[in-house]
């Protein structure tokens, strides 16, 4: 389980100081109000302190998801590639809510900003990923255009911004058939449970950028994300 670990807070002459880790574990009380069909993409939404997820929409009363992060309930473990592409690999008695990235050129230029820049630090830690069902059932299925051979992979590419400069970058494969040789893991090997995704070569940041890399054309570059851990210092 991942907690969040809040530390003193206090005043210095004029001044607020707070220094603390942050969650965004997508989870909110109302969540059945605001989700369709167990799926969120009417607007930006934050989660975890002064952390904002930004997605790119049609506009209207039944909003199209064109990119970016949305939010979502749904759950399937099976190999299917008529599956949502909002669902995350999974049983259904695994957690609840979870964010979903959707990598497109529609996608806002930052999709993860720290609202409090001016007026503090933020270093994210670490996040958790997963792959969805229809990823995973594009990778595995022998009815898939995408069906993975030796050679493939999908992985997850999350770079940090301060004042418009790149500050790092993580990287994480979703899925990787390159041979040892070459420097990949193991080939058939495909994300389908929550890996902890280190993201503290990012350093301080403003706004982060993700993206999703692969050798296959047109592949469906979505990934399910949870549980992002950030350390935050603010002071007013």
């Amino acid at each position: 389980a991942v907690v969040a670990v809040m530390a003193v807070s206090c005043f210095k002459g004029s001044y607020y100081e707070s220094s603390f880790a942050t969650v965004s574990n997508f989870e909110f009380a109302d969540a059945a109000k605001y989700f369709v069909d167990s799926v969120y993409v009417t607007s930006d939404f934050q989660s975890g302190s002064y952390l904002l997820y930004s997605g790119s929409r049609t506009e209207g009363k039944d909003p199209e998801f064109k990119g970016g992060f949305a939010m979502s309930m749904k759950k399937d473990s099976s190999i299917n590639l008529s599956v949502s592409p909002f669902s995350v690999f999974a049983g259904s008695a695994e957690n609840n809510t979870f964010a979903i990235f959707y990598d497109t050129a529609e996608k806002p230029e930052r999709q993860l900003t720290f609202t409090e820049a001016d007026y503090g630090t933020c270093a994210p830690q670490f996040c958790y990923v997963r792959n969805t069902s229809l990823v995973v059932s594009s990778i595995l299925s022998g009815d898939s255009q995408f069906k993975f051979t030796e050679g493939d992979y999908l992985k997850l590419v999350v770079t940090g911004y301060l004042a418009g400069k790149e500050t790092g970058k993580a990287e994480w494969f979703l899925a990787d058939y390159r041979v040892p040789q070459n420097g990949g893991a193991a080939p058939d090997s495909v994300n389908t449970t929550w890996q902890q995704m280190p993201l503290t070569k990012l350093g301080n940041i403003d706004a982060v950028d993700f993206s999703l890399d692969t050798n296959k054309e047109d592949f469906p570059k979505y990934v399910c994300l949870d549980n992002l851990v950030a350390s935050i210092s603010v002071k007013y």
